[in-house]
């Protein structure tokens, strides 16, 4: 287990004292999203949160993670012998089929639910209980840092979930820094001064090239070909961030494994070429292409809506181009 892992492990123990929230943004494979599955299994089997939420900007996934949580309630020998059968009782089926579940309650009163980042969870109650350990996972996506009315759905998701939680109620953030003003950046801004929350940023290595977890990766191929010739069992097998790298392409190896999204020098349009004007004296003697640009809403389909929250907009272009310089003639947005 690499060091930061216990850092990890003392995060989840601080928050049934003095934490109520933890943002890890960590690199893809770092395994944030399996302690926080053990974080729950932990609030079940010794009763310390009773009404457990898990939301993701794709409900599937949350509802995959609790079929996670569910089957080791269901198959681990050591829980089983210490804390009794806590996913079914007397007459129910021994062994799940699903691969997904949206909510259960446990045998012992604990209620665990799946949400989307598009559904509210004002006024959620399960008895006496509000919702008192909630975890966000990826929020965040590809498909929402190209959307702002997705990023605003997300930040929106936060802002009620930070005003609507329980007084002892604790939340554990696991994302990747995908972008540099989404909404995982606005989580941060909002938490990074208070004192009862922890805030991680955990790249794949750090500026050195100094390995986070050296136990699984290699930095060079010949360096993961010499350990790996002698390991028999795969699993046990480093990883190359060459070969990521090469795999990736630069710019997401940077983005999922370094927490670096793209930089200025790095972007096809670099924010200083952006005015917010332009002089139409100066193009009107020159030849130009005018175009219209049409991006329509992501979806009509009702079960998509349900579950990722309103469509998107419809944007609608007209600029024209000439030599180095593009201009906006008219820009709208409408809901579709």
């Amino acid at each position: 287990m690499p060091l930061f892992h216990k850092e990890m492990y003392d995060d989840l123990k601080e928050m049934n004292y003095s934490l109520i929230g933890a943002l890890w943004e960590m690199f893809r494979e770092s395994a944030k999203t399996t302690l926080a599955k053990i974080k729950i299994i932990h609030n079940i089997c010794y009763k310390k949160k009773f009404f457990n939420i898990w939301a993701s900007f794709d409900q599937k996934k949350a509802e995959a993670n609790l079929f996670d949580i569910t089957l080791e309630l269901q198959t681990n020998k050591k829980i089983i012998n210490d804390f009794g059968q806590l996913f079914y009782g007397s007459g129910q089926e021994k062994k799940s089929e699903k691969k997904s579940i949206k909510e259960f309650i446990t045998t012992n009163g604990i209620k665990v639910k799946a949400y989307s980042t598009g559904q509210s969870i004002r006024g959620e109650v399960f008895g006496e209980y509000r919702p008192d350990f909630i975890v966000l996972d990826d929020i965040e996506t590809m498909k929402t840092i190209v959307s702002d009315a997705r990023t605003k759905q997300v930040i929106d998701f936060i802002d009620e979930l930070l005003a609507g939680a329980s007084g002892d109620s604790n939340i554990l953030v696991l994302a990747n820094r995908l972008a540099e003003a989404g909404s995982v950046a606005y989580l941060e801004e909002k938490i990074k001064s208070l004192k009862d929350w922890k805030i991680r940023n955990i790249p794949v290595m750090d500026d050195l090239n100094n390995l986070i977890w050296p136990e699984k990766y290699c930095l060079t191929d010949k360096e993961a070909n010499e350990y790996n010739s002698k390991i028999e069992n795969k699993k046990e097998r480093k990883i190359s961030l060459e070969t990521k790298k090469l795999l990736l392409g630069e710019t997401v190896f940077n983005r999922e494994m370094m927490n670096k999204p793209l930089t200025e020098d790095e972007r096809e349009f670099k924010q200083i070429w952006f005015q917010n004007y332009y002089d139409p004296e100066a193009i009107k003697d020159r030849v130009r292409n005018r175009y219209i640009m049409i991006d329509i809403a992501d979806t009509k389909d009702p079960k998509k809506s349900k579950m990722q929250g309103d469509p998107d907009y419809t944007g609608i272009i007209v600029l024209d181009i000439t030599l180095k310089i593009i201009c906006i003639l008219f820009m709208q947005k409408e809901k579709d």
